[in-house]
C-alpha cells in the first residue's frame, strides 16, 4: 500500500518502507538500509520545498 509521502524523484513510498517520519524528514528502508530524506507529502508541490529558504 502506498504512504502519502513522495521520494526525492516524486514517487510514491510503499508504506512497508516508512520506517518513521518527523517535522522535516521521512526515514524509509532501502536496500536493508535506514534512509533519512527530505519530507514531502502526496499534496505537496515544489515550491512548498523551497519556501521560506530565502527568509532569514
Amino acid at each position: 500500500m502506498s504512504s502519502r509521502f513522495l521520494d526525492l524523484s516524486g514517487d510514491t513510498i510503499l508504506q512497508e518502507q516508512v520506517l518513521g517520519c518527523g517535522s522535516s524528514a521521512v526515514v524509509v528502508l532501502r536496500d536493508g538500509l535506514a534512509v533519512k530524506t527530505p519530507l514531502r507529502y502526496i499534496w505537496s508541490s515544489d515550491i512548498d520545498r523551497y519556501r521560506g529558504s530565502d527568509e532569514y
